[in-house]
């Protein structure tokens, strides 16, 4: 092998170095370059030595995003069914409202704005109030499903006045009922309701829009408005239903005395269009006295007469 001197600088090597390791590390270039220019999958195509391999990732690659699917489609599936069960809870639940606007003129025409004597809501002399305004929920509970609630919201000079309590600094005033029901698997069904809930006193309904008057009866007026506590309610058959009750009292959402009240009601239909109703409430109402008792008993008579007649008698 001959070498090349060191004095001919136009075609020289490097001291010491011969043609053939130059030759030989210009093919280890070239082929370095071949193989960067060619890009992983060209030089294993062409060597035949990663063709298993370049398999292996594809595969790989399909199983991740597959994977990803999977996940995606899990996520949109549990995000669907969560969907479908507030839709299918909503659907059970009854919405209703009410706005009740009313005017009153005094003939003895006292000051604006002050209370007209005997009346019940519609108490303020020549001025437009807001007797009303009212957002009711109301999930009956069923065979189906056994937990049932309702909730009634209400705001204007009938809520103050209707749930009013100073015993419990008027916590509740702005809620007419809210209680929480369970249908027992007892004969036809044995509901139970907890919490604050309207009397089954009297003829009158509270709401106007369902009340043959629009001003209130002094019965209606002086006798009890809601109660707190918990009820019972049974339907013996097509005439007969039965119900009972412990609650703080009536019109009082805290309590007085450590006594409760109790009530009973019994309702017979003896005819479609004709139904009897009698209430009974018992217990002490006054204040730290558990001794002295009030008893009331409440006896409605209602007639349907046709679809748009109806009559009642109610005597206390």
């Amino acid at each position: 092998m001959r070498c090349v001197s060191t004095h001919d600088r136009s075609r020289s090597l490097p001291r010491g170095m011969c043609r053939s390791t130059l030759i030989g590390a210009l093919c280890a270039v070239a082929l370095s370059a071949q193989a960067a220019s060619a890009g992983p999958l060209d030089g294993a195509h062409k060597s035949g030595k990663h063709e298993k391999p370049e398999k292996g990732l594809f595969v790989s690659a399909l199983e991740a995003s597959a994977r990803e699917s999977t996940a995606v489609s899990v996520e949109a599936a549990s995000q669907t069914a969560s969907a479908d069960t507030v839709l299918s809870f909503f659907r059970k639940v009854e919405f209703t409202g009410l706005v009740d606007v009313y005017y009153t003129y005094n003939f003895n025409e006292p000051l604006t704005g002050e209370i007209t004597p005997l009346r019940n809501f519609d108490v303020r002399h020549n001025q437009w109030s807001v007797s009303l305004l009212e957002l009711a929920m109301n999930k009956a509970a069923s065979s189906d499903d056994r937990v049932g609630f309702r909730l009634d919201l209400q705001y204007g000079q009938l809520a103050q006045i209707f749930n009013g309590d100073p015993l419990d600094n008027n916590a509740l005033v702005n809620v007419q009922q809210a209680y929480v029901s369970y249908l027992a698997p007892v004969g036809s069904g044995l509901t139970l309701d907890v919490g604050k809930f309207v009397t089954p006193v009297g003829f009158e309904p509270t709401e106007s829009k369902d009340n043959n008057y629009y001003s209130r009866a002094f019965m209606y007026a002086l006798g009890p408005y809601y109660h707190v506590g918990a009820r019972l309610a049974y339907t013996v058959n097509d005439q007969v239903s039965v119900g009972g009750m412990i609650v703080n009292g009536w019109n009082a959402t805290g309590d007085n005395n450590a006594g409760k009240t109790i009530g009973g009601t019994v309702t017979v239909k003896p005819i479609s269009k004709v139904s009897i109703t009698q209430n009974v409430l018992f217990g002490p109402e006054q204040t730290d006295n558990t001794e002295d008792v009030r008893t009331m008993s409440d006896t409605v008579v209602a007639v349907t007469v046709n679809d748009k007649v109806t009559a009642g008698v109610n005597y206390d």
